[in-house]
């Protein structure tokens, strides 16, 4: 292929950068995380009490892990998701010239 430069696909080197990269890494990390813990209470909670229990304290513990989550995003964004929203419009807005 004349012309090709190796490494390089579909010239979007300049659109994807070692930054998307990263960011799409921490978040297959986390939703990762999240998975694995759903496993590991169902794995390792046998263990500690009785199949009763477990069958009672599973979802509990997976409301309690939203709740969390809830008040996690409250406190990181305060003004919810429409500064969220308002964001991400601003950036696409201005986005081939956002250097």
């Amino acid at each position: 292929m004349a012309g090709r430069r190796e490494g390089k696909l579909y010239g979007l080197e300049d659109f994807i950068t070692t930054k998307h990269l990263e960011n799409m890494g921490k978040v297959m990390l986390a939703t990762g995380l999240i998975v694995a813990y759903g496993y590991m209470m169902e794995a390792f909670g046998g263990m500690l009490f009785s199949q009763q229990a477990v069958l009672n304290i599973i979802p509990n513990l997976r409301l309690i892990l939203f709740g969390v989550l809830i008040i996690v995003f409250l406190v990181v964004e305060p003004e919810g998701l429409n500064r969220l929203w308002r964001n991400i419009r601003s950036y696409f807005r201005v986005w081939p010239f956002a250097y």
